[in-house]
């Protein structure tokens, strides 16, 4: 299953080892959400929803661009996409944005503002300043900055999302969406790696010890935990 849009660290290769997990999740927990702190670019999310179709899902993100994203464009809540919005002069003005100004601007442009950087960026990586200005070049040898063909990626991932009104999007730090957490979710657990932490919002060891420690918690709880960071495995290990 491929992800709505393309992101470092997309989680694409573990849905089919993550499915066995889930479908037993299911069936013991009929009650229970699916939650989801690290959303991305939410290809988990979507096979949970087809699996799962009944099972709300609380889900959140660090990065209140690509939440947007999520909630609106993908939705088809906003209108759709026109030649106007890959322009020079657009693709220009969002990549000036900051973050400063995220709460002045409409759903619309909150969220064209995230696939128009993403899309037309080398690598299709997100790299801010400290100010959020986007910071990847425009990845001129493959037609980053070509009008149509940013059209046709705004085009094929508008209207191709799976949230509902009744599921929940939290814009914040990880630790504000696990503070809902309740007995009988199924909380999934797959934080940026050192290789992909500088893409996005930054999380450090610091990070890494606080989540696990919550693990050990929420274990005792009757909230049901799926890891999937190879390279911090061993610290959930030694904690629990």
């Amino acid at each position: 299953m491929r992800p709505p849009f393309p992101w470092n660290g997309a989680k694409t290769r573990l849905v089919s080892k993550l499915r066995p997990y889930i479908q037993a999740w299911g069936a013991s927990s009929p009650h229970g959400r699916w939650v989801e702190p690290f959303l991305g670019s939410g290809v988990v999310s979507r096979q949970v929803r087809k699996m799962l179709p009944s099972v709300p899902q609380l889900v959140g993100d660090a990065n209140p661009w690509l939440v947007s994203a999520h909630r609106y464009w993908l939705r088809g809540l906003v209108d759709g996409p026109t030649l106007a919005d890959v322009s020079e002069s657009s693709i220009e003005r969002y990549r000036s944005m900051e973050d400063s100004e995220f709460d002045e601007l409409s759903s619309r442009d909150q969220a064209l503002r995230f696939l128009v950087c993403l899309y037309s960026a080398w690598g299709n990586r997100w790299q801010t300043k400290e100010d959020g200005s986007f910071a990847t070049p425009i990845n001129t040898a493959r037609a980053g900055g070509d009008a149509d063909f940013l059209l046709r990626r705004l085009e094929d991932s508008y209207g191709s999302g799976w949230f509902r009104d009744s599921d929940g999007l939290v814009a914040a730090p990880w630790q504000e969406t696990l503070k809902k957490a309740e007995a009988g979710d199924l909380v999934f657990l797959d934080s940026p790696y050192p290789e992909t932490a500088g893409y996005c919002i930054g999380f450090n060891l610091r990070d890494w010890s606080e989540m696990y420690l919550w693990v050990r918690d929420a274990v005792e709880q009757g909230i049901h935990v799926l890891v999937c960071n190879p390279g911090t495995l061993s610290l959930l290990w030694g904690l629990v």
